[in-house]
């Protein structure tokens, strides 16, 4: 192999990972883009208290009904759920904040509301698992990134997680700069769910450089 063609195999290859992975020690969190982003969540969060059933739920302005995510537990302490709409949550989301989203859960017979980031601290106790710590960042108003790994990815760090994820500043205008630009951000979680960010920069900015599929 001369080595104009060692050149461009590696840009080839380049070119081919940064849809991939940002840095060899970080990995990027897939989810299916169809889906409620919190139902994907939702599946691998591990609350420590001994509760015997818990709902992530989701309210939606105009619907009757709340809408059950995900669950875990003994099915049967449905029936416990007051499953009418709520306006409150531990986030809201929509153009006029018209759906919110909360947990029910079940411990001895009584029913649990968590709707504040606090109770949701608490209700998982410790940040030990990557959806729990994705969870945190998004309800600080952080984005994952769906197309490039520079804003989807993390790696297990002593005491938490660190995340690259998308900053709010992309989408700050009305939502309209998120295919425009998109800033990264290190956020750094630790087990007890505090939160610390650091801006890294903009890592795209226009909407052939931002979609990666």
């Amino acid at each position: 192999m001369t080595l104009r063609q060692a050149i461009i195999f590696v840009l080839i290859i380049f070119s081919f990972s940064r849809c991939q992975e940002t840095e060899a020690d970080f990995k990027s969190f897939t989810y299916d883009r169809n889906k409620d982003l919190f139902e994907t969540l939702a599946k691998n969060l591990d609350p420590d208290e001994n509760y015997t059933y818990w709902a992530f739920m989701r309210s939606t302005h105009g619907i009757g009904n709340a809408t059950i995510l995900h669950e875990e537990g003994d099915i049967s302490q449905r029936k416990l759920l007051n499953l009418r709409f709520e306006l409150k949550g531990f986030f809201n989301w929509g153009h006029h904040a018209d759906m919110y989203y909360y947990i029910l859960a079940v411990r001895n017979d009584n029913v649990h509301k968590i709707q504040t980031k606090e109770s949701l601290i608490n209700f998982l106790d410790t940040i030990d698992t990557t959806e729990e710590a994705f969870l945190i960042a998004r309800i600080h108003q952080f984005l994952i990134d769906p197309s490039l790994s520079e804003g989807n990815s993390f790696r297990k760090i002593k005491d938490g997680y660190e995340l690259l994820v998308v900053g709010p500043d992309s989408y700050a205008d009305g939502y309209t700069n998120f295919d425009l630009k998109r800033t990264q951000h290190l956020v750094t979680i630790n087990t007890k769910g505090e939160l610390s960010t650091r801006l890294i920069g903009t890592y795209c900015e226009s909407d052939e450089d931002c979609i990666c599929d």
